[in-house]
């Protein structure tokens, strides 16, 4: 009997090192699939960073029209073409109209959409980035735009624009403060310093 009791302790003594040495194997590959993963979610954040850095670069020739009514039969280029020559100096109309590429509206039409509804946006692609210059900077406190209620704004990444919303606050009570403050791209000035959320 303890012969038998010794063998079972043997066999018992065996089957835990097994297990001892397996749970040490998980632990191993645990550890190998912990450092993979941070590596893999590293370097998920550098490619995300650098699709929103091409994104960002491919909608500098862009610009948003907001405020521009729609229409039944809307030909939405020609009259993005006329407001821009509306925004610019006279010498500068022809150049910008001609370097409109690509306008149209953003969103999903809506058969009801008539009176009392906020019209969809407008984007617009320019062949020139001197052309969307001259627009963005004619545009800046434009009476016509006032007049039509319409203005234009850039066209951002849904990254950039997260970051501008949780910046905003800081404008705003600058701007109530009396101060100097506005966004250069993503990144928000206040009295020519520029300030992190």
């Amino acid at each position: 009997m303890v012969k038998e009791n010794s063998n079972s302790i043997n066999l018992l003594k065996e089957a835990l090192e097994v297990v001892h040495s397996e749970i040490f194997d998980i632990r191993k590959e645990n550890e190998d699939l912990k450092s993979k993963n941070e590596a893999n979610l590293k370097r998920i954040s550098e490619l995300d960073d650098r699709l929103n850095d091409q994104d960002r670069y491919c909608r500098r020739w862009n610009l948003r029209l907001e405020g521009l009514t729609e229409c039944a039969e809307d030909n939405v280029k020609a009259r993005v073409m006329e407001i821009c020559k509306e925004v610019v100096v006279e010498e500068d109309r022809n150049f910008v109209a001609s370097n409109v590429d690509i306008a149209h509206r953003v969103g999903r039409s809506y058969p009801d959409s008539g009176k009392g509804k906020k019209p969809r946006p407008v984007i617009i692609r320019f062949t020139s980035r001197t052309a969307r210059d001259l627009t963005w900077k004619g545009a800046k406190g434009n009476d016509f735009l006032k007049k039509n209620k319409m203005y234009f704004k850039e066209d951002l990444t849904i990254k950039d624009r997260a970051t501008r919303n949780l910046l905003w606050p800081s404008i705003d009570k600058a701007r109530k403060e009396g101060k100097r403050a506005f966004f250069v791209g993503i990144k928000a000035i206040v009295d020519g310093k520029e300030i992190k959320s």
